[in-house]
């Protein structure tokens, strides 16, 4: 994927030397745009971009119309490339538009223990097997829950599971990093496997 971040990842910002920082008080929810408005903005000097959970036509047809790009969870490779990443091709070729980013989501463990880590995501992520939106794009996957599209298992296989979402369209990749029964050193291993790849596959 062109860009990966771990869980947890923050955004690099440019803070005008007036701003008032009791603005920044951990408390408060504004929009991007107001923080805009504020003098905030990225070192680049581009707008910030806006992306929209679309994971079904309709909202993909939006998001290709109007926004920068998809953010998607539960979304296997399957399901991106016959069903996401062609229908916001589609509106954002018909609106004269680039292609927008598909940034995807899924569950990462770097483990030794595939069976066990399956166990703690099957319990973890159990609830995205009941909820509508995700149970359509985990059927459309073809799998029975969220432990079975999760990329688990050791540094070379997860690395594979990447590299099939990448070659589906994702043009970004949100690690959703969980431990194994192992704990930290599991989840070392997963940030290790993310940036031993610098950010692209």
């Amino acid at each position: 994927c062109s860009r990966m971040a771990p869980t947890g990842a923050r955004i690099e910002v440019v803070v005008p030397a007036t701003f008032n920082f009791l603005l920044a008080d951990h408390a408060r929810m504004m929009p991007i745009r107001e923080w805009e408005r504020h003098g905030i903005t990225r070192p680049d000097g581009k707008p910030f971009p806006i992306l929209l959970g679309a994971l079904m036509p309709k909202m993909l047809e939006l998001c290709g119309a109007l926004c920068d790009g998809t953010l998607t969870l539960m979304t296997g490779p399957t399901h991106l490339a016959k069903n996401v990443v062609p229908v916001l091709g589609a509106a954002a070729k018909a609106g004269g538009r680039a292609m927008p980013r598909v940034v995807s989501s899924l569950p990462i463990c770097v483990t030794n223990d595939a069976a066990g880590a399956r166990e703690i995501a099957a319990k973890a992520f159990q609830v995205y097997g009941v909820l509508p939106v995700y149970r359509a794009c985990l059927d459309a996957e073809g799998v029975a829950g969220p432990a079975d599209i999760a990329l688990i298992g050791d540094e070379k296989t997860v690395r594979a599971g990447l590299e099939r979402m990448r070659d589906a369209g994702a043009s970004d990749f949100y690690a959703a990093i969980f431990p194994d029964k192992d704990g930290a050193r599991s989840t070392a291993r997963s940030y290790e496997l993310l940036k031993s790849l610098g950010g692209k596959l």
